[in-house]
């Protein structure tokens, strides 16, 4: 029999005989499971169809566009012993070794060249597959259809999404996470028999091969077999012990997975991670309270979404930004300690424990960047955990008249939650439809970011608003006189403008500032080329191609200048391993037509 919170009343699971049950009729959502999840399913494309009319931003320019690895077969060997921007820095101590990541975007590249509506097509697909897998295995956790529906559907429509549906190589995150769900319903699969063991061990293999982030999927197993235990000896006294060493033991079935991975990883890497800042320990425990309450925040007061925030590091207390964010977090815990008994022990605390594992490689803040310690995209498949709690919360509303099948106050209650996080999620994601658009927002947002003002200045300059682009730029160079971006930015508008003395003086600042980056000499190369000094310019193209020896515009560039200098020959060969690269390359013959005629002459 269906109870109206959507459970099978079975021997075990009885209930209390002063509920009231709702017995919705034959036709109702609850007795036809298939079309429930299809509406939602269907809602969830249909509310992320906009995005199809977005292009290539940001980072989709350098992990896709422009990256050779991704636009051929013959490369697949060097993703996987490679980082994720060995492309861009070969040779640099990368920490996402992420193989199974950029073998996405091949078969994307295969199959669609570069549209982009197909690639935001398929980051659509993903994430409906993700939101099914999420109804699956709460279904399975909870036995409940309407705890499983509103589960999917917070996890489907809620605004913090933005990241990884609407920006192509955000889907890293929904990639990782379809792999992850598969491999912990594979293991639960496997507690009834069968070798869905060995199908869930695979599958953590890929996950990992996706993401480091999935090195937990051993934790939450443990987790799991701790707190749920044999179903049969729930009742009995005395097994505590039992069932921790069982958990270990079915956990452990993971260890030659991650260990194999760790020492692939490490070989790859040189070094398991790299720790990019300075940070303390003091700093880092001062800084994490703040950390997580901006997750807690934007998961439920969802009102404001960029690619980017100003989050600082703290490395000395502050009263609004460490006392209050820890106090903030006690509540929290405490809050749900408190309903714990209401909404069902078990599940809290194994809701807890997934939040808290898959949160916690992105609280690693010694490997991130300042301006980079917090993303809504990190909170994608850990907020799992926050959704379960919150559809067993919903459950509550479960009792009562039934309107389309449906229990009327849960039904409306689900719908007022819907329509106002579809709202936030159509206005979040919107941001992601071209370059300025995103840099302009991140920059109204977080104005003292230096990825937003980098960004949203370089936008500026590229639309010829040099007016407002040089003085954002001449502020980030004067809060960091000795970093290479922004004295390279204010070299390269200097370039655009014409002024190729003070381009120079900026571009050799960047180039001695960070020798790896390929940028300086190849706009010191081609300010050098308008400047009439042939030799300096193709000397510095050469120093570009060899830093970064996968960019076909480099080899272009660089063939470019030894045609001016009617070096056909030399010009030829890197024509033709521009071409190599990327075989669609536009006007390389041309360029090759131009030698032979100045061969000629």
């Amino acid at each position: 029999m269906v109870t109206s919170n959507g459970s099978v009343a079975t021997a075990c699971h009885s209930t209390s005989a002063d509920a009231k049950i709702v017995r919705p009729d034959a036709t109702s959502a609850l007795h036809n499971e298939p079309l429930l999840v299809g509406t939602i399913l269907a809602f969830t494309a249909l509310l992320y169809a906009p995005t199809l009319r977005f292009g290539f931003v940001y980072d989709d320019h350098l992990q896709i566009v422009q990256n050779p690895l991704v636009h051929s077969w013959r490369f697949i060997p060097e993703v996987f012993r490679s980082h994720v921007w060995e492309a861009w820095d070969p040779g640099d101590a990368g920490n996402y070794y992420r193989p199974l990541n950029v073998l996405w975007f091949r078969i994307n590249d295969a199959l669609f060249g570069l549209r982009p509506v197909a690639w935001h097509a398929t980051a659509i697909l993903l994430h409906v597959v993700a939101t099914w897998l999420v109804y699956t295995l709460v279904q399975r956790l909870s036995g409940k259809l309407l705890v499983a529906s509103f589960a999917a559907l917070l996890f489907a429509v809620h605004p913090m999404r933005h990241e990884v549906v609407g920006w192509i190589s955000g889907t890293t995150e929904s990639l990782w996470s379809v792999l992850f769900l598969l491999a912990f319903l594979a293991y639960l699969r496997s507690r009834e028999g069968g070798r869905w063991i060995a199908f869930s061990c695979a599958l953590y293999a890929a996950a990992l091969l996706a993401k480091e982030t999935a090195i937990m999927l051993p934790v939450l197993v443990f987790a799991h077999a701790a707190i749920y235990g044999n179903r049969a000896d729930n009742a009995r006294p005395g097994l505590l012990g039992r069932r921790l060493s069982s958990a270990t033991k079915t956990a452990a079935i993971y260890a030659p997975v991650a260990v194999a991975y760790a020492a692939v990883r490490t070989a790859v890497l040189h070094g398991f991670t790299h720790t990019p800042n300075t940070l303390s320990w003091k700093a880092f425990l001062l800084t994490l309270p703040s950390v997580l309450i901006f997750y807690a925040k934007q998961w439920f007061l969802p009102i404001q979404f960029a690619e980017s925030y100003s989050h600082p590091m703290w490395p000395h207390f502050d009263l609004f930004h460490v006392l209050l964010p820890a106090i903030g977090l006690f509540a929290i815990v405490a809050f749900v300690w408190f309903w714990r008994s209401v909404l069902g022990q078990r599940e809290v605390l194994f809701a807890a424990a997934w939040v808290i594992a898959l949160l916690l490689p992105s609280l690693d803040l010694f490997v991130f960047p300042e301006g980079e310690l917090a993303h809504d995209r990190y909170f994608y498949l850990p907020s799992f955990g926050v959704c379960l709690l919150l559809a067993l919360a919903m459950e509550k509303l479960a009792q009562g008249p039934v309107l389309l099948g449906l229990p009327r106050k849960w039904l409306f209650a689900t719908l007022a939650v819907v329509t106002l996080l579809s709202y936030d999620t159509l206005k979040a994601t919107s941001y992601w439809t071209n370059d300025y658009r995103l840099f302009e927002h991140a920059y109204q947002v977080g104005p003292r970011s230096t990825k937003a003002r980098n960004g949203y200045a370089n936008e500026l300059a590229t639309a010829g608003d040099y007016s407002k682009a040089i003085p954002i730029m001449q502020g980030l160079l004067t809060e960091q006189p000795n970093r290479w971006e922004p004295n390279f930015n204010l070299g390269h508008v200097f370039y655009q403008l014409g002024e190729f003395s003070t381009a120079e003086q900026y571009l050799n600042r960047a180039q001695q500032l960070d020798p790896a980056m390929p940028f300086p000499y190849l706009y010191l190369g081609l300010t050098y080329l308008r400047m009439n000094r042939f030799q300096d310019a193709e000397a510095n193209l050469r120093q570009a191609v060899y830093v970064r020896p996968y960019e076909p515009f480099l080899h272009f560039s660089l063939a470019s200048i030894l045609v001016t200098e009617a070096k056909c020959d030399e010009a030829r060969a890197e024509f033709l391993r521009a071409l190599d690269l990327l075989p669609d390359m536009a006007h390389v013959q041309d360029q090759l037509d131009n030698c032979g005629k100045a061969k000629t002459n």
